[in-house]
């Protein structure tokens, strides 16, 4: 019994990733790199939300995307969502959803032409309505 308790735990213990992290407790939460790096993003992410901004005024960041575009919803979740979320209380971020859109007008009504088609355009103005 001893030996089949000795062998599972043995297999458990060799399936771990043993993979250190190369930065002290102190640095975990001081970058995204850190954090991915020794595990404990989602704990950055908490602890850092309830922190004050000790910086005063808060950084304007001012988004122009465009709906459909799959570069703009990249660096959305890859990018600018973590960095917020990290900084929030120093970070003040506003999105256009405009981008790479054309406008003319024909004399009577300003038409609009995007970078990804009208789908894209009617995204555009529907996420003007609920920003």
């Amino acid at each position: 019994m001893k030996v089949i308790i000795l062998f599972t735990l043995l297999n458990i213990w060799s399936n771990v990733d043993c993979k250190s992290c190369s930065y002290s407790p102190s640095q975990w939460c001081t970058s995204l790199a850190s954090a991915i790096e020794c595990g404990v993003l989602k704990q950055c992410l908490e602890a850092n939300a309830t922190k004050p901004n000790t910086l005063g005024q808060s950084v304007q960041v001012e988004l122009y995307l465009e709906s459909l575009c799959p570069a703009c919803r990249f660096f959305l979740t890859s990018q600018l969502f973590p960095t917020w979320t990290m900084l929030q209380d120093a970070i003040s971020v506003t999105l256009v959803p405009y981008g790479n859109a054309q406008e003319s007008f024909d004399g009577k009504k300003y038409q609009f032409t995007c970078q990804h088609g009208e789908e894209e355009c009617l995204g555009n103005m529907i996420q003007v309505r609920f920003w």
